[in-house]
């Protein structure tokens, strides 16, 4: 009888292991997905158009036409979208400022930076490891804009190489 109570004692010490180690699962699965949806990890970031009319760019040509911008590092692991638009580099800022810091990004920096000859307004963003990094050049026309979000990590590279520039 002590065999069988023994066995049966590791039998429900076993499925009450297996519950506790599910329940961790569970919560810790649940913070993973809250904290991506929150945009504090960069699983599932997204880009953000600007204001005005805008329509879509080609980033691999724009990029390929404007060599300098080709020297950044690390955008292949980071999510980007180019816009054009009709609004100024001014109003662009200022709607991503509004949008980024209404749902918890605080800005990080705010410059210009020449680059192909062209004058460069840049801003940058951070939310737990959601870094977001936005580039505008303002023509006479139009802005193009490069929204570039992702890990803060890879972030690194890009600020030492514009650092150098």
């Amino acid at each position: 009888m002590k065999n069988s109570g023994g066995v049966e004692g590791r039998k429900i010490k076993r499925k009450k292991r297996i519950i506790k180690l599910l329940a961790v699962l569970v919560v810790v699965i649940s913070l993973f997905l809250v904290l991506s949806w929150l945009e504090y990890i960069p699983v599932f970031t997204k880009t953000i158009e600007p204001v005005g009319n805008i329509g879509t760019m080609n980033v691999g040509s724009y990029i390929e036409s404007n060599p300098d911008l080709s020297e950044i590092p690390n955008l292949d692991k980071l999510n980007y979208e180019g816009y054009y638009s009709t609004a100024s580099s001014e109003d662009i800022i200022e709607g991503y400022k509004s949008d980024l810091q209404d749902k918890g990004y605080s800005l990080e920096y705010e410059g210009t930076m020449p680059l192909d000859g062209k004058q460069y307004k840049l801003i940058g963003f951070l939310k737990g490891l959601t870094a977001v990094g936005i580039i505008i050049y303002e023509s006479s026309s139009e802005s193009e804009v490069i929204y570039v979000t992702g890990n803060a990590l890879d972030f690194r590279e890009i600020l030492e190489w514009y650092q150098n520039k």
